[in-house]
């Protein structure tokens, strides 16, 4: 079976998913952060948000944004899944709320 997507396919993809998104934040209501806090990495600290307990009967969730540029706010429209387990996001450095030191060597995961 060929997978293969046309570039239009792609396009529209691309399109359908950037307008469904800022629909959902135009609309959602943000749950309050159970936590924030900020966690020391090398090259900085970033910024942690956790909605929900840890100590869920299921594993928590880690979602991370697209970056260097991205933020955890993106993550948003996930966080009624906080429901059963925990959702953690966070900007990474150079991103949001993160520290912002300029090195490219740290636009890692």
């Amino acid at each position: 079976m060929d997978m293969r997507l046309s570039r239009r396919s792609v396009l529209a993809l691309t399109a359908a998913t950037a307008f469904a998104g800022r629909a959902m934040a135009q609309d959602a209501v943000v749950p309050a952060a159970d936590r924030e806090l900020r966690v020391p990495v090398q090259g900085g600290e970033i910024q942690v948000r956790v909605n929900g307990d840890l100590n869920a009967r299921h594993k928590p969730l880690v979602l991370v944004h697209g970056g260097p540029g991205g933020a955890c706010w993106q993550m948003f429209p996930a966080l009624p899944m906080a429901v059963d387990r925990a959702i953690v996001v966070y900007d990474q450095l150079d991103s949001g709320r993160s520290d912002a030191p300029g090195d490219p060597a740290n636009w890692t995961i």
